[in-house]
């Protein structure tokens, strides 16, 4: 994304508050815990971490000036170059609590953890030379790193730190890890904070495939529940989410753009919400369409929203059709996307099983709420009104259609209406492109 700060975009301030809650009530209560926010990919965990993340360090005891919790994160997948995640953790521990002058006992703290893991094994002291060790020569100790005789030693400075303020650790992506590593993080963080107070370990996990990574090691007859809780000991599921307004901010490069975005919004935000693409797989998309659109209008100057409306169109229906055959099914017919003009003649029962009857049933309703009764109509042709929707129709029987039959007509005047010929052309031209880009 190309803006510097993030934007809720699919109305997470619920779960984000609900979180906070519970993480307060653990941290008063100086009660030890792992539990899991668990979603699928794309569903804007990460989001929903950082922005936790960013509050709860700021976030102060009671009557007190002092900070609630030290906040850790491990990015699993970032740091899956060590072959033991023991000492990732630490790592990542370490990394965290540098540079800032209310974390110097967190840093001590961490620093002797990771001192000790490296001096039982080698005879070296990580502390002496931290700083100036490169991740590849990091890379190197891992075979000699062990765990086990630090175990007991890590834990009670843990805890030791514990004794101030809460420790929380924010584990993400490790959807993106391999199987046995993912498997291996999980008992590591069991190993390492399970049942020490004041200690909270909060993991980003889709549950869906993490059961899928533990089958995989240990079989399909393996209870995948009774497994995981073992170390997670609940879970807060997250929901696709709602695709909010804010949408054109977070993508305002692309749909800046464009005019009558006021008009356009509520259809995109619809055909996104119909189309349950997840967020980050949106967020690929729009890049996609911004690059050729790019390339077509070269931005010098703002396009009407009836050619947004039809790059964004042209995009989902190419994304989906794409996504479906990536899956196995047979849509390679549908491709060129002359379907789409004659929507509302032609029942398409593969498109209505692949994409879903409501998707399907709002684009059929997109062109239908736009015909235009004209008074002795002779001709073989399908008569809209010259407005946004007519418009966007008559841009994809003009592009894609194998033979035209849409005309716009001006009720009020009572004549038909041209369109805009630079219109057609830009359309036509990104139709090209993308079938070369996408």
């Amino acid at each position: 994304m190309s803006q510097t700060e993030k934007i809720d975009i699919l109305d997470r301030a619920k779960i984000m508050s609900d979180i906070e809650q519970i993480l307060v009530l653990l941290s008063e209560q100086k009660q030890g815990r792992v539990f899991a926010l668990d979603g699928k990919w794309g569903y804007g965990k990460t989001y929903i971490l950082e922005q936790l993340e960013k509050k709860l360090e700021e976030l102060q005891k009671e009557g007190t000036n002092d900070d609630r919790f030290f906040v850790f994160h491990y990015n699993c997948w970032q740091y899956d170059y060590y072959e033991e995640p023991a000492v990732a953790i630490v790592s990542a521990m370490l990394d965290k609590c540098g540079g800032k002058s209310e974390k110097e006992k967190a840093q001590k703290v961490i620093k002797e953890i990771a001192g000790q893991i490296v001096k039982n094994k080698i005879g070296i002291d990580l502390v002496e030379t931290h700083d100036n060790i490169s991740k590849k020569e990091q890379f190197q100790f891992d075979e000699m790193f062990g765990f086990k005789t630090t175990l007991d030693y890590t834990r009670n400075k843990i805890s030791e730190l514990a004794k101030d303020k809460t420790v929380l650790l924010v584990v993400d992506e490790l959807d993106r890890c391999m199987p046995e590593y993912a498997i291996k993080v999980l008992e590591r963080l069991h190993h390492m904070f399970e049942g020490l107070n004041n200690v909270i370990v909060l993991l980003a996990i889709d549950s869906i495939q993490l059961e899928h990574s533990v089958k995989e090691i240990y079989g399909e007859k393996v209870d995948t529940e009774r497994y995981l809780r073992k170390f997670i000991a609940f879970r807060i599921k997250l929901d696709s989410g709602k695709v909010q307004n804010q949408i054109l901010n977070n993508y305002g490069y692309y749909f800046y753009d464009f005019e009558n975005l006021a008009e356009c919004c509520p259809i995109v935000l619809k055909l996104i919400e119909l189309s349950r693409i997840d967020i980050r797989n949106i967020d690929k998309l729009i890049e996609k369409i911004d690059m050729i659109h790019g390339l077509c209008n070269g931005k010098h100057k703002k396009q009407p929203g009836e050619v947004l409306l039809f790059e964004f169109i042209w995009g989902l229906m190419k994304y989906k059709i794409n996504e479906k055959m990536d899956n196995g099914s047979n849509l390679k017919r549908y491709e060129s996307l002359e379907w789409i003009p004659q929507i509302d003649h032609t029942e398409y029962t593969d498109l209505v099983i692949a994409f879903g009857s409501d998707l399907m049933k709002y684009i059929r309703n997109l062109k239908q709420s736009s015909y235009s009764a004209v008074p002795n109509n002779t001709k073989d042709m399908c008569f809209m009104h010259a407005d946004l929707k007519g418009k966007l129709w008559y841009l994809l029987d003009q592009v894609l259609a194998t033979e035209k039959t849409i005309e716009l007509f001006d009720i009020k005047k009572e004549n038909i209406v041209n369109l805009d010929i630079e219109e057609v052309q830009m359309c036509k031209k990104f139709n090209e492109l993308g079938n070369v880009f996408i």
